[in-house]
């Protein structure tokens, strides 16, 4: 059975509730643990900065942000301005001075992809990533990374999907209309919002109303 000796580098970090959530409903959605999850989506964006030149990963709204060529961005690894990630970074307390519910996520990289969070630091160039040029935390660059990333899309709804079954034309009932708003920041319906328990269950019914929607609409034709 073969052995995977390449040595790997574990990284802590903390994340606050909202991001974590992220983690966990994509964790759900695929079937894999919050860890795995994390990971990849990690490992994913640190694919992609590699992917191009050095000195095509910058900051937005940085001076070698604004002197991007006009229709070069697509060649481009942009990552977000440092206030939008200390925005989402762990608070050091939570409400009324009780202990936060942060979470903390190991990581595991290899070499390669650790130079490249590196690179990301420097890059950055957040002054309490680094101490006298040496790099003291990671947790600025790994939070820019995967904001970068679709699962961690702070857009509002992430999944916005409409069903609506017309009970009137089809049974000859007054018209029922659901509508769901479905983000990885919270689930709700009616601006109620559901425990994370619920998820699955979201996923499922909206799945059952889309084949009744499909049932309905092929009846009619």
């Amino acid at each position: 059975m073969p052995v995977d000796t390449m040595k790997k580098e574990r990284i802590l970090i903390r994340f606050r509730p909202e991001i974590y959530e992220c983690f966990e409903l994509e964790a759900a959605y695929q079937g894999l643990r919050v860890g795995t999850i994390a990971n990849q989506l990690l490992i994913s964006e640190l694919n992609k900065a590699a992917s191009v030149k050095p000195e095509h990963c910058v900051v937005f709204g940085s001076e070698d942000y604004a002197a991007i060529p006009e229709g070069k961005r697509s060649s481009y690894y942009v990552l977000p301005e440092s206030k939008d990630i200390i925005e989402y970074l762990p608070e050091q307390t939570g409400k009324r001075g009780a202990k936060p519910i942060n979470k903390q996520v190991t990581f595991y990289l290899m070499e390669d992809q650790l130079e490249t969070l590196k690179k990301i630091v420097r890059i950055q160039d957040i002054r309490k990533s680094m101490d006298h040029g040496q790099i003291v935390t990671y947790r600025f660059a790994v939070l820019g990374l995967l904001l970068n990333n679709e699962a961690l899309d702070r857009k509002p709804p992430v999944i916005h999907e409409e069903v609506e079954i017309s009970t009137k034309e089809a049974a000859g009932i007054v018209p029922v209309a659901s509508l769901f708003y479905i983000s990885y920041n919270n689930i709700r319906i009616d601006n109620r919002y559901l425990s994370r328990r619920m998820v699955k269950k979201v996923f499922i019914l909206v799945s059952e109303l889309r084949i009744m929607r499909y049932c309905l609409n092929s009846e009619k034709n």
